[in-house]
Parts: structure tokens; C-alpha cells; sequence
């Protein structure tokens, strides 16, 4: 009889050793699956977030020369699967010095939704500065949006135009692209 407690005793420890690498193989698989969910959440945002960036950038013109008063219009567009809160604002220059983004202002009043595919158009007064040779048109473009997640996001884009008299095509300088609270709250435009 204590052959067979000694056998029942190694086969008990065999068993409860088999369990436990059972157990702990259960618990990595758990793990890996939660990882690859977090992954497959992840890309399916990036994926169907809003993307928001400029469509057209042009100013109002006449046979190649400003007209009066000087605009420009800006046209957004949404490249993304999914519906974003927007608010956006222009500086833009005629003459002088190129003017520092510093100078443009978060953007003011109520966003607007831009759908997937749709576009919004807003015209901005172009500041003369009077004095020079120098007639180019400087516009820096502040775009801030919120996503469906609640993500907020912020472009700053600077254009300018050649140096050629008379030649107001607009020509994308600087951009950037950052993360920021969402647009949602107000207070925060």
C-alpha cells in the first residue's frame, strides 16, 4: 500500500505540474489576443479617423492682378472615412515682410462638421502693407479638427508667392501637423 501512495503522490504532482503549464500557456494566449486587439483597434482608428487638409488655396483675382478688396479663399477638404469638427483661420499679406505665425490667432466662432468626401470654403481679407518693391502674398493657415474618437488635431501651413511681379500662385512653404485637445470645447477655439 505505500507503493501505491508514492505512485498516486508522483502522478498527483505530475497532474498539478500539467495544469499549471496549462494555466500559464492559457494566460499567454489571453495576452497575445489582447495585444493584437489593442493592435487591430489602433489601425482600425488611423484608419477611419478624419484626415482634413487643404483642397484649393487661391487668392481673387482679375487677368493675373488682384482685384480689390484682396481675399483669399480657402477650401478644405476631408480625405478621411469618418466626420470631423473643424474651425480654421487665415493671416494673409500683400507686401512687406513675411509675417510670423505667432501673428494668426487660434480660430474663433463655432466649428463646423466637415463629412468624408465634403469640402468647406472661407474667404479671409488679405492686410496691405503699402511701401517696397516687394508685392508678394504670404498666407499662413491655422486648421484645427476633432476626430470621432475625441482626438484633436492642429496644421499650421504657410504659402507664399513666387517672386515674379504680378504672380499670386500660391506655394505651400512650411507644414506642419500636431496633436491637440479637441475643438469640441469652445473655450479652447
Amino acid at each position: 500500500m505505500g507503493e501505491a501512495a508514492l505512485v498516486g503522490m508522483v502522478v498527483g504532482i505530475i497532474g498539478v505540474g500539467l495544469v499549471y503549464t496549462t494555466f500559464r500557456e492559457a494566460r499567454r494566449s489571453a495576452n497575445a489576443a489582447t495585444e493584437q486587439l489593442d493592435f487591430a483597434q489602433d489601425t482600425a482608428k488611423k484608419q477611419l479617423r478624419a484626415y482634413v487638409g487643404v483642397e484649393k488655396i487661391w487668392p481673387s483675382q482679375i487677368f493675373g492682378k488682384l482685384s480689390e478688396p484682396y481675399e483669399i479663399h480657402v477650401e478644405l477638404k476631408n480625405y478621411g472615412q469618418t466626420p470631423a469638427t473643424v474651425a480654421f483661420i487665415a493671416n494673409a499679406q500683400l507686401g512687406g515682410e513675411q509675417p510670423r505665425p505667432a501673428s494668426v490667432p487660434r480660430p474663433g466662432g463655432a466649428p463646423q462638421i466637415l463629412q468624408p468626401g465634403r469640402t468647406i470654403r472661407k474667404t479671409f481679407s488679405v492686410k496691405e502693407i503699402k511701401g517696397g518693391d516687394d508685392r508678394r502674398l504670404f498666407v499662413i493657415l491655422r486648421v484645427f479638427y476633432t476626430d470621432i474618437y475625441g482626438n484633436g488635431y492642429g496644421h499650421r501651413l504657410d504659402y507664399v508667392s513666387p517672386q515674379k511681379p504680378g504672380d499670386y500662385n500660391l506655394e505651400c512653404t512650411h507644414e506642419s501637423e500636431s496633436v491637440h485637445t479637441p475643438t469640441l470645447n469652445e473655450e479652447e477655439i
